[in-house]
């Protein structure tokens, strides 16, 4: 991937990937913490849409940009980015880095691949 493919794809950090339906807990709950428009932040995004094409149809991805998001979206945990947790099903766990293996990065957060 290239800087220019890269920083086309920067829009897509503004939404969440997947959304639930209001009221109801989703299957998985992960959150991908990034650092700007880095080339880095920017292949995390796309590995973690990949990742997310294996889990179930209500899990949702947050992606989050710790040069703008709210004191409260902070993970004290958190300190290399992108970073990958999962809060969702417990127990909580954390990959680091790009993200360029979708199914070994599932392994290590413990979820089972489709």
């Amino acid at each position: 991937m290239t800087l220019q493919q890269a920083k086309q794809l920067i829009p897509v950090w503004l939404e969440p990937i997947r959304v639930r339906p209001s009221g109801t807990a989703p299957i998985a709950e992960l959150r991908l913490f990034v650092t700007g428009k880095s080339i880095e932040s920017s292949m995390a995004i796309v590995n973690a849409q990949q990742i997310m094409a294996h889990l179930a149809a209500d899990s949702q991805l947050k992606v989050v940009d710790l040069t703008r998001c709210k004191p409260e979206e902070l993970d004290e945990e958190v300190f290399v980015t992108p970073s990958l947790v999962k809060y969702s099903p417990g127990p909580k766990r954390v990959v680091i880095g790009t993200l360029k293996d979708p199914i070994a990065s599932l392994h290590a957060l413990g979820m089972d691949v489709d």
